[in-house]
């Protein structure tokens, strides 16, 4: 498993039961004939985005698709100990 892959992503807009500090949008493009490979490397490069930023978590992750791009995006955050 990548470091990447650690960071957790919903499509919630809070964290139950967790303190957090809000670090901004990320998101991550990608292009491709097949809409789920695309899905899948947008995803990956949201995450590393959100990880190069110091984030644990991205809430409110959202697509948006034209026939030839994928974007997801949401806001990064680091979860407060």
């Amino acid at each position: 498993m990548e470091a990447v892959d650690e960071i957790t992503l919903t499509t919630t807009e809070k964290i139950p039961e967790n303190d957090y500090r809000i670090i901004g949008l990320v998101f991550g493009t990608a292009t491709g004939e097949e809409k789920a490979s695309a899905h899948e490397q947008a995803i990956k490069v949201l995450r590393d985005k959100a990880k190069r930023v110091g984030a644990d978590v991205v809430v409110a992750m959202r697509f948006e698709s034209t026939s030839s791009i994928v974007t997801a995006y949401g806001t990064a955050v680091k979860i407060v100990k």
